[in-house]
């Protein structure tokens, strides 16, 4: 019975570079959020819920197993710093910080991953990036 049934949620974090603050809500929703959905769609990547906040994404990704972590990143990092910057979203070279955080989700607890990450703007009025990956570590 050849058949792969995966269940590997990860929620995936980085920033940009220096943490710049470069990000308004705004972009973030209307346009961010849809690069990196078409590009998830253009590699095969299943991106189920994507938020953020001035200087960092967060991403809820399903893996297949045949993807893993690292490179599924360096696509939607590298693809997305090329588009942002080609399309001039910026009056400076965009880029994202090297690296990222990542955490496993179990299946049963994506929902509570998915309002973690739809809340971010909230949250981040009353805790900072650092003190939030202190948190979930």
């Amino acid at each position: 019975m050849p058949h792969n049934n995966c269940q590997l949620w990860f929620h995936i974090i980085w920033t940009t570079k220096n943490r710049d603050a470069v990000f308004t809500r705004d972009l973030l929703i209307h346009r961010l959020g849809p690069l990196l959905n078409e590009i998830a769609h253009e590699k095969g990547i299943d991106l189920q819920f994507t938020n953020g906040y001035k200087e960092h994404i967060h991403c809820l990704v399903k893996l297949s197993s045949t993807q893993n972590i690292a490179t599924v990143v360096k696509n939607l990092k590298a693809i997305s710093a090329k588009r942002i910057n080609d399309q001039k979203w910026f009056d400076f070279i965009f880029s994202w910080q090297v690296g990222y955080s990542a955490f496993s989700v179990s299946p049963n607890r994506v929902p509570v991953a998915i309002n973690y990450i739809k809340n971010q703007w909230e949250k981040h009025q009353k805790m900072d990036f650092s003190t939030e990956i202190q948190n979930m570590s």
